[in-house]
């Protein structure tokens, strides 16, 4: 315990850039607890992805990393527990963290965190890392995604009890592996991330144009998922391009650090377009459009790959 009453793991949150609530948690967790090169996490282990969210009927791209490589040697010691049915909620997670571990808590986002994008708008079910707590204050510390980075909140044990019964499953608790192994990855790694990368950008061409339709009625409802998608695609060029800001890429591409951040701009720009013409109704007229625009800027991100294998 701190000079502050604080029990538990402080978690630095990465900030530099999103690709999904997972990965930022992962790495989060990682560089806290191990001294690991922050360079790190700029590696380029993601694909782009297609499936379709079957309860909407949308088609969808995103980017998939692969951090579940990283998670299975950093989380260790992995437990169950369904605090759902837990009539002593707060006592159990503390239990937990006063043994040193770090809970993945599900919640239903409607009950969340204010402030955040789902909060009393969508009931969605969504893991938050909670690694502390405060009992002068009966807060717990949430690490979730705000409005704009990911970051801690206070959260009384009230109404994250409130959140996480709303979750229907089981949360996960880990300890945290200080002695991660991993390695700084090499130019060979990097070059055979961005061969699997181009595949699957070539694989998403026959997918674009049944991508992103809903009913007019849930255009507002669409626009709030793709959002994120088009930001994680922005913020992945923003990682890229500090992967080339490194020793070992930039005497090798000096241009391709500001040719991703160029990217990032455009991909932001796409995001803008495409949820105002949801929100404003427009979006079918502006679908070609859009659509078009998504596809050169992945041709663009292609080529940029393409050219350093």
């Amino acid at each position: 315990m701190d000079e502050k009453g604080y029990v538990g793991l402080k978690i630095t949150p990465v900030q530099e850039f999103w690709v999904d609530c997972y990965t930022t948690a992962v790495y989060s967790m990682l560089l806290t607890c191990n001294k690991i090169d922050k360079e790190y996490i700029y590696n380029n282990r993601y694909v782009y992805f297609h499936d379709v969210n079957e309860k909407k009927n949308l088609g969808r791209i995103y980017i998939k990393t692969r951090t579940q490589e990283v998670a299975d040697e950093l989380l260790t010691e992995k437990e169950e527990h369904d605090f759902v049915l837990d009539d002593h909620f707060a006592e159990s997670m503390k239990k937990y963290i006063d043994a040193g571990k770090t809970v993945m808590l599900g919640i239903d986002m409607f009950y969340g965190i204010e402030g955040t994008s789902k909060w009393h708008k969508h009931h969605i079910k969504h893991p938050v890392v909670v690694a502390g707590y405060d009992d002068s204050k009966k807060e717990f510390a949430v690490m979730e995604t705000g409005s704009t980075v990911y970051m801690e909140f206070r959260m009384s044990y009230e109404d994250l009890e409130r959140a996480a019964k709303g979750y229907n499953g089981v949360s996960c608790i880990y300890r945290i592996n200080s002695h991660f192994s991993g390695k700084m990855y090499d130019l060979e790694e990097i070059r055979s991330n961005a061969r699997k990368i181009i595949d699957s950008i070539d694989e998403m061409e026959g997918y674009i144009d049944g991508i992103w339709k809903a009913e007019k009625d849930l255009l507002l409802s669409m626009g709030d998922e793709i959002e994120a998608h088009i930001k994680s695609m922005e913020n992945r060029s923003r990682a890229n391009a500090s992967l080339f800001a490194t020793d070992l890429l930039r005497p090798l591409y000096p241009d391709h650090s500001g040719r991703f951040k160029e990217l990032e701009k455009n991909f932001k720009d796409l995001k803008l377009l495409f949820t105002g013409s949801c929100e404003d109704g427009t979006y079918y007229e502006k679908e070609t459009m859009i659509k078009e625009r998504f596809r050169e800027l992945i041709a663009t991100e292609r080529k940029l790959w393409m050219e350093i294998l």
